[in-house]
């Protein structure tokens, strides 16, 4: 679909934490939706979290754990698109998954 131009991609498809910037999506470029787009520091601790182990996550560099990590143990040798996109669902759904909750909070909180 994406490369046969029947799915109109726009910046509203994807959400601004998907993008670089110190404010999720402030590096956002509307000229080039493309430029950056899954690159963003949350997905990118996520991805970590998931595929090496939760420590490394917010580690920077090599980390020198004590067991091989997750990726190794399941045979990956390289981030794939698949990888980056499930991550992406993981963050997606902590966001959405609980919104009603949100908003039980929110009203709670302005009471």
């Amino acid at each position: 679909k994406f490369n046969s131009a029947s799915l109109k991609v726009t910046s509203a498809l994807w959400p601004a934490y998907l993008y670089p910037g110190n404010i999720p999506g402030n590096d956002f470029d509307p000229e080039d939706i493309i430029e950056g787009l899954f690159h963003g520091y949350l997905l990118e601790r996520v991805t970590k979290h998931i595929f090496t182990s939760p420590s490394s996550a917010l580690k920077v560099g090599v980390s020198s754990g004590t067991r091989a990590c997750n990726a190794k143990l399941h045979g990956m040798i390289r981030v794939e698109a698949e990888h980056i996109a499930y991550a992406a669902v993981q963050v997606t759904f902590v966001f959405t998954a609980h919104l009603i909750d949100l908003i039980s909070f929110y009203r709670l909180a302005l009471q």
